[in-house]
């Protein structure tokens, strides 16, 4: 609609949605299309899962985005660097238009922490930690509003350390590879943390077994529901007040002002822990990390040891992308539409919901900051979020995103069998 009305009547070109009742269902749908080359349809929503698959039957896109400079000088440059020159691109070629940025960040009560006195967790033995520091504690609910801004007592709730949703098929490879890829993954994006660069053997062994033994831990230390839900887990029981500590995408920044939510301006955010242990490839051990075999390692001051920090990009956000077999005019037009639609100006009210004024524009969507200017503090604090909340969600995103160890899927056919013995884990 916004599109059709920029345009003007008769300019617009008729756009025909598509939708499908699954995941599932779409990644068949377009497969089954480039596999063909049946050019059913110009234009795709794909997660960049998939383009090790689908590339051959993609429009490259080097081309259209210089000429669409002439029309949005800044669209291109807006979007931050990891998605646009690692996320949309394969094998040297453009092929993806960004709609949502994915990194996965640690979200925390700020105002229990204070309370306590306690440190924000930098390694995964200090997540757990804390989370066993507080589950099982009674604490006192307060809601905030603008006739008690000190806040009015609820009720008491049990808390749980940590919220992590567990549920088969849905983000257990990704939680897995957010902890493993801090033991794998340390000289850069290009090292992999799955699989090693030199022979593509699994990155197992004793890093593996560390990897359990932490999930093992947050388990045991997580709300009660954690097996019945997916990422709703994270973001529902903090809302509630009932959970401490969690991991997840950046709708746990997002969703946190939703109505009857009691953490609303109490949610803090930092970058996602690190490891003091790393695996050397040589031996297929356990190494204590330092600054030649970590060189994006930082040193933490409290215990004297060095902490590998390898951000995880996790699923890497929605892309649109246009199909090769179809119309050059039909391809034209699908990219059109596409830049329009990613640009920040028009994406923005989809990315950052107005907490005070939610409407059917301004909702939360699951889509998260991908370009600079989705970023900017004003443009949260505007819509009702804390400031320094908003301060800490910039400063984790960027600072993980512009890390030369940050983590990538592995994108080549039959990628989603890995995730899935991921999944069993």
């Amino acid at each position: 609609e916004d599109y059709t009305r920029q345009l003007g009547p008769g300019r617009a070109p008729l756009i025909t949605v598509v939708g499908v009742p699954s995941l599932a269902e779409m990644e068949r749908e377009v497969k089954f299309d480039v596999r063909t080359r049946a050019g059913q349809f110009d234009g795709y929503i794909i997660t960049p899962l998939w383009i090790g698959e689908l590339a051959d039957g993609l429009f490259e896109l080097t081309d259209f985005i210089r000429d669409y400079g002439e029309v949005d000088p800044n669209y291109w440059t807006d979007i931050l660097l990891f998605y646009r020159e690692v996320i949309s691109s394969y094998d040297g070629g453009l092929y993806l238009f960004p709609f949502d940025g994915d990194v996965i960040s640690m979200f925390y009560r700020r105002d229990l922490l204070e309370k306590y006195e306690k440190d924000v967790p930098r390694t995964w033995d200090e997540y757990n930690e804390l989370a066993k520091f507080f589950h099982g504690k009674v604490e006192p609910l307060y809601v905030t509003n603008s006739t008690h801004p000190e806040g009015v007592f609820v009720k008491n709730v049990t808390l749980s350390g940590s919220c992590i949703g567990r549920t088969p098929a849905c983000g257990n490879p990704y939680w897995a590879q957010t902890v493993l890829a801090t033991m794998t993954q340390v000289r850069g994006t290009y090292e992999g943390s799955l699989l090693d660069s030199a022979d593509l053997s699994p990155l197992l062994g004793p890093a593996m077994e560390e990897t359990l033994r932490l999930l093992g831990e947050q388990t045991l230390l997580g709300v009660p529901q954690e097996f019945e839900g997916c990422v709703g887990v994270h973001v529902d029981a903090m809302n509630a007040g009932e959970c401490v500590l969690t991991y997840n995408w950046g709708n746990s920044f997002s969703d946190h002002v939703r109505p009857g939510s009691f953490v609303r301006g109490k949610l803090g955010v930092a970058p996602h822990p690190g490891s003091p242990l790393v695996l050397n490839r040589q031996t297929g051990e356990l190494e204590e990390c330092d600054p030649d075999r970590c060189p994006h390692s930082v040193l933490d001051e409290r215990t004297g040891k060095y902490i590998n920090l390898a951000p995880y990009g996790a699923y890497g956000g929605f892309s649109g992308a246009v199909s090769r077999h179809v119309s050059p005019e039909n391809r034209d037009a699908a990219a059109q539409f596409f830049a329009f639609a990613t640009s920040s100006k028009k994406a923005i009210k989809y990315v950052i919901p107005d907490a005070d004024n939610p409407d059917a524009d301004s909702v939360p969507t699951g889509m998260d900051p991908y370009a600079r200017s989705m970023l900017v503090v004003e443009e949260w604090t505007s819509r009702g979020f804390d400031r320094k909340g908003v301060e800490e969600y910039k400063f984790a995103v960027e600072s993980q995103l512009g890390s030369e160890n940050v983590v990538m899927d592995i994108r080549f056919p039959r990628a989603a069998d890995f995730m899935a013995a991921l999944d069993d884990v």
